[in-house]
């Protein structure tokens, strides 16, 4: 599957409300047990089923203020892995976790984000 298609995907996994939009890691689970994801956890999950030595693990207290319970994607738990932010044909995660983290986007802006690239 080319990058093209892979972020149609992710833009409609943002926009299907499926998954609850958090910050500072890719995937979390809340003291309250709600699971959270930032863009980039989005894209992971889908990348599980791409790239099939893609390791997911669960961690514990990851440091986002917020979660008791997280996970890692390739030992990485607030940055994507190189692989996944290449199979999205993208250079860098930084916009979309700056816009995330620091610049309160929505799903819905960071899948405008990423329909505009090229």
């Amino acid at each position: 599957m080319i990058a093209a298609e892979l972020r149609k995907e992710w833009v409609a996994a943002l926009r299907s409300g499926r998954y609850k939009q958090g910050k500072g890691a890719l995937h979390a689970v809340t003291s309250t047990g709600e699971r959270v994801y930032c863009p980039w956890g989005v894209a992971c999950e889908i990348a599980m089923e791409y790239l099939p030595l893609l390791r997911k693990e669960e961690e514990v207290q990851i440091a986002t203020g917020i979660s008791v319970k997280g996970y890692s994607y390739d030992g990485f738990s607030g940055y994507p892995p190189n692989s996944v932010v290449h199979l999205f044909g993208f250079l860098s995660a930084g916009t979309i976790i700056s816009g995330n983290d620091l610049d309160d986007w929505s799903f819905e802006r960071t899948a405008q984000v990423i329909e505009s690239e090229r």
